[in-house]
This record gives structure tokens, C-alpha cells and sequence, in this order.
């Protein structure tokens, strides 16, 4: 489903990959992964990115709120908990 929303961040000035607040992000935790809504990630936490198949860490150096409303997806990819958006790990809320 897609919709309309007022509040999209995008990461490391990264403006192709646009996220919704309630987007359950993969953050790594000391040696944990854990999720945490796209608006509560922080400079300094560690989001999972997978291209080609290999995961990378990337280490949030900035987060920037889209100036103008952007177009977000809703995804149902059941069973399964996990999908990759925008290249990076995110969660089937």
C-alpha cells in the first residue's frame, strides 16, 4: 500500500532512501540487534545495510526530515519478519 506522509527521514544525507517514522529499523545494540522506529534512531547508532547479499553495518552520522511530503510503502511480505528497503535491513511491522 502506498501513502502520502509529512514525516520521512533519510539517513547520511542519503536522500534516495526515504523512511516513515513508524519504520521498524535494525539497530545494532552492543552485540545485539534491535528495532527501534525510524523517528527514535540516533547520530551514532549502527543501521543494518545488505547489498549484494552481505550485510554492512553503517554507523548514522546524520538524520535528515524531508522537507516536503514523500511517498512511503507499506510492504506485507508474510511470513517473513524482515525486508530490505532502501538497501537497508528493516522490519515487516
Amino acid at each position: 500500500m502506498q501513502k502520502k506522509t509529512k514525516t520521512v527521514f533519510y539517513f547520511n544525507n542519503d536522500k534516495k532512501d526515504l523512511f516513515s517514522n513508524e519504520q521498524p529499523m535494525f539497530v545494532k545494540d552492543g552485540d545485539e540487534y534491535v528495532m527501534k522506529y525510524a523517528q527514535n534512531v540516533k547520530p551514532g547508532d549502527i543501521i543494518v545495510k545488505v547489498r549484494y547479499g552481505k550485510k554492512h553495518e553503517v554507523k548514522v552520522e546524520s538524520i535528515n526530515k524531508y522537507k516536503e511530503q514523500g511517498e512511503v510503502y507499506q510492504v506485507s511480505c508474510e511470513p517473513y519478519d524482515w525486508f530490505i528497503a532502501g538497501g537497508y535491513l528493516v522490519h515487516n511491522k
